[in-house]
This record gives structure tokens, C-alpha cells and sequence, in this order.
């Protein structure tokens, strides 16, 4: 599995709470990076796995269709989040 699955995999286990906490936080510095207005995780239960996807005003598109450096700041983002457990 790739680190951004892992990293979300994590943030999905935590309680409701904190895992709302958490993508605040994501959201919080996507907009704040001018990236995008929010993260999106669609699951599918089927198979247990998920597609992320960035909401930029109304449109929401698969984050595999963004560049490069978006791909590798969300990664950063996610683990500030798992590693400073006082953000959340």
C-alpha cells in the first residue's frame, strides 16, 4: 500500500471526533496552500477501499488527477496529523 493510503487508513480508525478534527485540519491548509477546499474520501464498502478526492468550489475531482506537488503535500499534512495528537 502506498503512504497516503496508509496515513488515511489511520485517520479512519480514529474516533468520529477526532477523525472530523483531522480533515479540519487537511482542509484548513489545503485552502490555506490554495490547493483546494476540501478532501473528500469515498469508500467503497465492497472492497474496503476508498478514492480521495479534492473539492475545489462546487467541482470535485480524483486527486490522481492533480499535479505532483499536491500529491506529496497531503501526504506531509497527514502525518503532522498522526504525529502531533495535540492538534486533535
Amino acid at each position: 500500500k502506498d503512504e497516503f493510503t496508509v496515513l488515511i487508513k489511520k485517520i479512519e480508525s480514529m474516533p468520529a471526533d477526532k477523525q472530523e478534527l483531522a480533515y479540519e485540519f487537511v482542509n484548513k491548509w489545503l485552502k490555506e496552500f490554495d490547493i483546494a477546499d476540501a478532501l473528500l474520501i469515498n469508500h467503497d464498502n465492497d472492497t474496503g477501499n476508498f478514492k480521495p478526492y479534492l473539492k475545489i468550489g462546487d467541482k470535485k475531482m480524483l486527486l490522481a488527477d492533480f499535479g505532483y506537488g499536491t500529491t506529496q503535500i497531503l501526504p506531509i499534512i497527514l502525518k503532522l496529523i498522526i504525529s502531533q495528537k495535540q492538534i486533535i
